[in-house]
């Protein structure tokens, strides 16, 4: 599985009241998103991270699940050589 770090915009909800301008604030600063992991599934719609893989028993822990349409980037991390 590739390691991989993604940014992304994620949605977000709040009740109570605010003004436009905290709002506006808000939504600077506290939407952008970004996660270190390994791609588990990767289509035109999503994208599915997991944090761990336990390879002898085949399972994983963990889950995001991206919406493609809120991915900014998706860059691989390589592994070093030693």
């Amino acid at each position: 599985m590739k390691i991989v770090e993604v940014e992304w915009m994620d949605a977000h909800y709040e009740a109570g009241w605010k003004s436009k301008d905290e709002i506006e604030d808000m939504v600077r600063k506290d939407l952008f998103c970004i996660k270190l992991g390994y791609i588990l599934w990767e289509d035109d719609e999503r994208v599915i991270l997991t944090d761990g893989h336990d390879k002898d028993e085949d399972m994983f822990t963990g889950f995001w699940i991206i919406p493609k349409g809120c991915v900014l980037n998706i860059k691989e991390i390589k592994k070093e050589e030693k």
